[in-house]
């Protein structure tokens, strides 16, 4: 009776947690998880390809780590106040430096994150910037040269 539901209990557990973590390991983007001590132990695939290891095993037994060090001890900070640590924060990624969108979260046993490439949209957004904070920018240059001519104004 009881050993029964427990292990049947266990069993769909088990199938959840493989189900979860086979996702996991599968998206796009670095997914971790951290014990009580910050320190990692599990990566996912793109984590793993990120710090430039074959396996995420590799990643997790030498600890490697794909933020720096600034952001790691603003999200312990975080983290011990139960706190999830949300921030756009630089990291070397197979060698290039990109920005990422990172959360981690407290959970019973540590804590897990994810780092979502913001790289494309942070350049994008830098050029914005640029092109409105500048009188001369193209469109600027553009409007008031057609205004000072005679041929835009007759």
């Amino acid at each position: 009776g009881e050993l029964a539901a427990l292990t049947t209990r266990h069993d769909g557990l088990l199938n959840d947690m493989t189900a979860l973590r086979t996702l996991i390991d599968s998206l796009p983007f670095p997914v971790w998880a951290r014990d009580r001590e910050g320190r990692l132990d599990f990566v996912n695939a793109a984590y793993a390809s990120a710090v430039e290891t074959k396996e995420p095993t590799e990643a997790v037994e030498r600890n490697l780590e794909l933020l720096d060090r600034s952001a790691r001890e603003e999200a312990a900070r975080m983290r011990e106040g139960g706190q999830p640590y949300r921030g756009r924060v630089p990291a070397v990624v197979a060698g290039a430096r990109r920005i990422f969108d990172v959360v981690e979260v407290p959970t019973r046993s540590g804590s897990a994150g994810v780092g979502i490439d913001a790289t494309e949209v942070e350049s994008i957004r830098a050029e914005m910037a640029r092109s409105t904070a500048s009188p001369s920018s193209r469109g600027a240059s553009h409007f008031g040269a057609c205004v000072s001519a005679p041929a835009c104004t007759g």
